[in-house]
């Protein structure tokens, strides 16, 4: 449990914590003196001992820090005002939280490369009298809802509806099972792990289907490798949705006047859509560590998300809505967030 203390003089770590979790540790130069609130010396004594360098995460938030080791019984990390004048959080009294947002934490603490972290990681589960956001670049009055900000812990399977995505082949066609592409350690490392995380989330299943694409991947701006299936065959032979585009004229008339414009991106927004029952098996695809198929509808699909967004948004009132797969736009404004 870490405790948020901005009255506190440095950034510690209990000292037998660190002990039962073989932290590295090492002498420090100088022994430093704490006192308490009342002035008086704590009763661990001076503090001599300081750990290596770590890695602190907090949800995506990332940070390379050493921890000084006092005796602290109630909280395995405190961190104080050095930690709060580096980052330089938003608090918000009213809801007891705080976001971390600022300009420092943008350039120095999202780094999402995943073999960016030194040996030993910390990983916080719990903060004592606030809670710890890591929304970015959020504004204030978007705080309220900050909870649809952050990155869920696992992804959930939605339920099906009735704009599950149907996968229709044209007559007569074959699903067709590719040959499997050759894949780097790295990438059999990060494919292992996004494996493990969607079939324990229940998005994708083992799979017998007659059908069978590659995987590969590609990397992204934040140098993650995306893991992208090659349905290239199967999209070949699918029966496309076709959805009314309006008009560029009619749009710019619905935005005439307009002042306000939100952006959302939907996180995983394929994702939240079930593949139709009995259509999964087309899904399937090949990897060193086995035959899979999804349950949501994969990203490289061409049928439209668009009737569920049409859902979503059916019954709201004086909002214009111009949807991609990645974003959507809503003219309204901030009364109607």
């Amino acid at each position: 449990m870490a405790l948020l203390d901005c009255g506190a003089s440095g950034i510690y770590m209990d000292k037998k914590w660190a002990t039962t979790q073989q932290v590295p540790i090492q002498p420090k130069e100088v022994p430093e003196q704490v006192h308490t609130v009342d002035g008086s010396l704590i009763s661990s004594g001076p503090v001599d001992t300081t750990t290596l360098m770590l890695n602190l995460q907090i949800s995506n938030h990332q940070e390379h820090i050493s921890f000084d080791l006092i005796t602290s019984p109630n909280h395995t990390i405190i961190l104080g005002i050095p930690w709060f004048i580096r980052h330089n959080p938003y608090v918000n009294w009213a809801t007891r939280t705080v976001s971390l947002s600022s300009q420092f934490c943008h350039e120095h603490c999202f780094a999402s490369d995943k073999y960016w972290s030194p040996k030993r990681s910390i990983i916080t589960e719990g903060t004592t009298g606030s809670t710890i956001n890591t929304v970015q670049g959020v504004p204030e009055h978007y705080l309220e809802f900050q909870d649809v900000f952050q990155k869920p812990s696992k992804p959930v399977l939605p339920p099906h509806r009735d704009y599950d995505c149907a996968i229709p082949l044209e007559p007569g066609t074959i699903v067709p099972f590719g040959r499997m592409y050759s894949l780097t350690e790295t990438e059999k490392e990060v494919l292992k792990e996004y494996l493990d995380e969607n079939i324990q989330s229940g998005l994708i299943v083992p799979s017998s289907s007659p059908a069978g694409a590659p995987l590969f991947f590609v990397p992204k701006k934040t140098k993650d490798l995306r893991p992208c299936l090659d349905f290239r065959g199967l999209n070949k032979i699918t029966i496309k949705d076709r959805y009314p585009l309006p008009l560029i004229r009619d749009i710019l008339e619905a935005v005439r006047g307009a002042q306000r414009f939100t952006k959302l991106d939907l996180r995983g927004a394929y994702h939240l859509l079930r593949i139709k029952e009995g259509d999964e098996w087309k899904t399937a695809f090949r990897t060193p560590f086995g035959h899979f198929e999804y349950r949501v509808m994969p990203f490289e699909i061409p049928n439209s998300i668009l009737p569920m967004l049409n859902k979503f948004f059916n019954d709201s009132e004086h909002i214009n809505c111009f949807a991609n797969p990645k974003s959507v736009s809503l003219t309204r404004r901030k009364s109607n967030i």
